[in-house]
């Protein structure tokens, strides 16, 4: 049960980033990976682009959210493994 409801939110957050994602591809904007970790050049893009400020903030949210999710399940995942391996 927990591992579909983990997927779900998977899907949810996948979709909404590609969605983000896509509008922005339309519009012309490009940036690296390393832009969406600083808020500084996120806020000098939604200056930029005001039109398209809303799915600039929406897809570099959506991959900080994924990237954090995904680093508190791998930590999760290695306690959780460490523990069974500790009580065999």
């Amino acid at each position: 049960m927990c591992f579909l409801s983990i997927l779900g939110v998977n899907v949810f957050f996948r979709a909404r980033v590609l969605t983000a994602f896509r509008e922005l591809q339309r519009a012309g904007i490009e940036f690296d990976a390393s832009d969406m970790l600083s808020d500084a050049k996120i806020e000098a893009l939604a200056v930029r682009f005001p039109e398209q400020e809303r799915a600039i903030r929406s897809f570099t949210g959506g991959i900080r959210r994924s990237m954090t999710m995904s680093t508190v399940l791998i930590a999760l995942i290695t306690l959780l493994g460490a523990v069974l391996m500790y009580f065999r």
